[in-house]
């Protein structure tokens, strides 16, 4: 029946001029029998709604010409549905959907919708609850979401939102007030509908919100939307955020900031509190396995903390935390956790204050941290997992940790020996896992402590560098962080024998490590990634003695390695995409001391492409114009090698024409590499042999998608 009114409302767009009394000619087949109603009804609802399905394949003038034609005869639609007697409940809710249709198509006159009997009926079903709640609710939103367009126009309408308001207030309340649970418990969808149509009330009226905050109406209608986003459900308690974030910008951004933030501070302040206890994890459950919607679900409070500061400032806000964190101190660890949760966000945006309580509570995070737990009980574990928020706490603090060198090295030292311990053998998988996530929390934190206290580390720098000889065995994940980390603390060293000393401690491990493991690609790949992280974080001045350093250790070390990790595993192309990133790392480092291993690298390149068509290989060509085009002694070399790469990648795209969505990769670097070699040395592209055919194949290549 429904593919029957589908068929029949796209044959109406697609006729066009040729059916233009479509509308009309319905009723009068269908509309005079109420036997046919449900036929109409379900005709009429299928017309705008296929008008604005782009999936149905018709072109622009038909479908602007019908939306047109169907906008003209919403009146008599209109009219038609509140004529209808509906003698059952599935009735009435074709009617509904019909009407839903109809508004979301197109804009009715305000007069009418204010006076529309579908309005408050539809108001009446949401506070009575039932089978029609829900589709109610949506034509609710929906005349919200068309009153929004235009308040002054629509005014007469909101006027009778607000009137019907209050019972639905009334329900909410009656409901909660026999206990929360209770009433998500025996009317969940009812509370999630109220919910809905107080954030869209809000978002509409936010211009009024703004004009009338310490009007009750406006007052009441914030209350029931924090206490919405107060429910202990995850699906209801969400919906507001966006109606938060809205209504901070749009405080923000006014003339008089001042007088209108102070006069929304108290809602953001109990807001702030409510973004506390929604964070707080379950006593009874285990954290660490948490499932995505739950850790996007706190993620995103602390997205709502972000709006809270605008309205607070990140100080006011960090002191209302830190009095909460206090206060809460005997309800247990969850709600430490929580508070440590929301002090990473609000805390590394706070001003560091020498006179702030933070300091205690950063004084008091080591020790928590180190306190050994027992996993085997629900209470360890949850103390467990406050330990790993505790470390990241550490991390987003790092620059209030650098300006106390004490703090920093007590919080470094501490963190160091986390990444150092391992489970005990013969632990379940999950302590094992619990362990993994408690340690990639301390690389991270271990990495942003280095970065931010870089200048103050140089002399620790020994000790670094053996913690990341001894953490090689960790997950690449982990120890790109630390790697990351140390090579912060190495790079800006202003000695050339510490600079040189603590760069060949980082690397020639790795180097040497790269021998070793020559059997083993992934080992290969997570070793030059490493290599990698190390040569992008070294800045040094051409000429300099650190730039000798570095050009030695990439000439004598680095490019050997490279250059055999491609000889041995020239069809991997991951460890092909490394180590090409690594020299284009290496050759941005010290260009004019890569320069002499250019011939080598292009010598490497060219067999290595003709053998395997990894497009990592025409990138590198890429990077070796960019760097070099202006270069008269190294133009010969990258003649030859554009020459040489795109001989043999046309012939392959040729050969590959009739699918060459296979080889998307090859094809944008074969033109990326066309590109590059345009704009940094055209001459050589446009003497190519290869640049006619070339052309000729992008009619093929235009339509080929990744």
């Amino acid at each position: 029946h429904t593919m029957l009114a589908i068929a029949v409302a796209d044959l109406a767009i697609q006729m066009d001029s040729a059916w233009p009394n479509a509308v009309q000619m319905l009723f009068e087949r269908f509309g005079q029998n109420p036997e046919k109603y449900a036929t109409l009804l379900e005709v009429l609802r299928m017309l705008p709604e296929e008008n604005m399905n782009y999936k149905l394949m018709t072109d622009t003038a038909k479908r602007a010409s019908s939306r047109e034609r169907l906008q003209q005869t919403a009146p008599q639609v209109v009219q038609f549905l509140l004529t209808l007697q509906c003698p059952s409940m599935h009735a009435k809710k074709k009617v509904f959907e019909c009407f839903l249709s109809w508004i979301k198509f197109t804009n009715l006159q305000a007069g009418e919708m204010s006076q529309n009997p579908i309005l408050p009926e539809c108001f009446k079903n949401v506070t009575e609850g039932g089978e029609l709640s829900e589709i109610a609710t949506d034509i609710i939103i929906e005349v919200l979401r068309m009153s929004s367009l235009d308040l002054k126009f629509f005014q007469p309408v909101i006027q009778v939102i607000l009137s019907m308001l209050p019972p639905l207030c009334a329900k909410l309340e009656a409901q909660l007030s026999q206990g929360v649970e209770n009433a998500l418990e025996s009317d969940a969808d009812g509370i999630l509908q109220i919910c809905r149509i107080y954030v869209e009330t809000g978002e509409c009226l936010v211009p009024l919100i703004m004009e009338q905050s310490r009007n009750e109406e406006v007052l009441n209608i914030l209350r029931v939307i924090l206490r919405c986003t107060d429910l202990p459900r995850q699906e209801i308690s969400s919906i507001p955020f966006e109606f938060w974030h809205r209504l901070a910008n749009e405080v923000c951004r006014h003339p008089e900031t001042d007088a209108k933030i102070d006069q929304f501070q108290g809602i953001y302040v109990e807001l702030l509190s409510v973004m506390i206890r929604r964070c707080t994890v379950s006593p009874n459950e285990d954290p660490f396995q948490a499932d995505d919607d739950c850790t996007h679900y706190r993620q995103r409070l602390l997205n709502l903390a972000e709006d809270c500061l605008e309205i607070l400032t990140p100080n006011s806000a960090l002191e209302h935390l830190l009095k909460s964190l206090q206060d809460g101190q005997r309800q247990g660890v969850v709600v430490q956790e929580a508070h440590f949760f929301c002090l990473s966000s609000i805390g590394a945006k706070a001003e560091v204050r020498g006179d702030s309580v933070l300091w205690q509570l950063i004084q008091s995070l080591p020790p928590l941290i180190s306190k050994p737990v027992d996993d085997a009980t629900t209470e360890g574990t949850i103390l467990h997992f406050t330990k790993k928020t505790a470390i990241e706490l550490l991390g987003h603090l790092s620059k209030w940790l650098k300006t106390r060198p004490e703090f920093l090295r007590s919080a470094l030292e501490m963190i160091s020996s986390l990444l150092l311990q391992s489970a005990p053998p013969g632990s379940p998988n999950h302590i094992v896992e619990r362990v993994k996530q408690v340690q990639q929390s301390a690389s991270i934190a271990f990495k942003e402590i280095c970065y931010a206290g870089r200048s103050q580390l140089p002399d620790l720098v020994p000790q670094l560098t053996q913690l990341y000889v001894s953490t090689m065995a960790l997950p690449i994940r982990m120890h790109l962080f630390i790697v990351d980390g140390i090579g912060a603390v190495v790079a800006p060293l202003k000695q050339d024998d510490a600079f040189r000393s603590g760069l060949e401690q980082l690397v020639m491990p790795l180097v040497n490590g790269i021998q070793s493991e020559r059997e083993k690609p992934q080992v290969l790949s997570e070793i030059l990634d490493r290599l990698t992280t190390i040569i992008r974080q070294i800045q040094v001045q051409d000429g300099s003695a650190k730039a000798c350093c570095v050009g030695t250790l990439i000439s004598n070390g680095v490019w050997p390695v490279v250059r055999q990790t491609l000889e041995w595993h020239p069809s991997d192309s991951k460890v092909v995409e490394k180590s090409c990133r690594l020299l284009k790392h290496s050759m941005r480092c010290v260009p004019d001391l890569f320069k002499p291993l250019v011939p080598a690298v292009a010598s490497t390149l060219v067999p290595a492409f003709q053998s395997h068509q990894h497009s990592s290989y025409l990138y590198s060509a890429e990077i070796l114009a960019n760097t070099y085009a202006s270069d008269a002694e190294i133009v010969p070399v990258l003649t030859s090698l554009f020459h040489q790469l795109s001989t043999h990648a046309l012939q392959c795209l040729v050969n590959a024409r009739e699918h060459l969505e296979t080889i998307t990769e090859l094809v944008e670097d074969f033109y990326g590499m066309f590109e590059r070699y345009l704009r940094y040395a055209p001459m050589i592209v446009l003497e190519a042999p290869t640049l006619p055919p070339t052309l000729q194949l992008w009619h093929d290549v235009i339509f080929v998608q990744q």
